[in-house]
This record gives C-alpha cells, structure tokens and sequence, in this order.
C-alpha cells in the first residue's frame, strides 16, 4: 500500500503541514487506506521525522514536497 502525501517546508526544511494528495483523496473512503494515511501524515508532522535531509539549495525558502509512503 503506498499513501502520496504532500507536505509544507518551512526554510529549515521542516514539515509544517501534511496533507495526502489530491490523486489519493478519493481512496481516503477505504478505511484501511484512511488509517495508513493519517499514521502516514502524523509522521511527517512528527518532531523526530519532520526535517528531511534536503540539500542546501533547497534550504532558505518555504518549499512543497511530496513523499510516498
């Protein structure tokens, strides 16, 4: 089962908001797929799991990222 997420990056790189993609959203009516996206989401806005190793260049500005899980 893969979830498509998509998250908000601060200028550090951290997750701010976490959302599962629009492409997804329609699989959210399947309570498995619902319950493994919402643990998917709570871990990108985890404190221990919210800064990515992102490259420098990609720091410095508030960034959309997208991650499968």
């Amino acid at each position: 089962m893969i979830a498509k997420l998509q998250g908000r990056g601060d200028t550090v790189g951290t997750v701010r908001a976490a959302k599962v993609e629009s492409r997804d959203q329609g699989r959210l009516e399947q309570p498995i797929f619902a319950a493994f996206a919402q643990q998917a989401v709570q871990a990108l806005l985890n404190p221990k799991c919210a800064t990515p190793p992102l490259p420098k260049d990609m720091l410095g500005t508030p960034r959309t990222l997208y991650f499968e899980f």
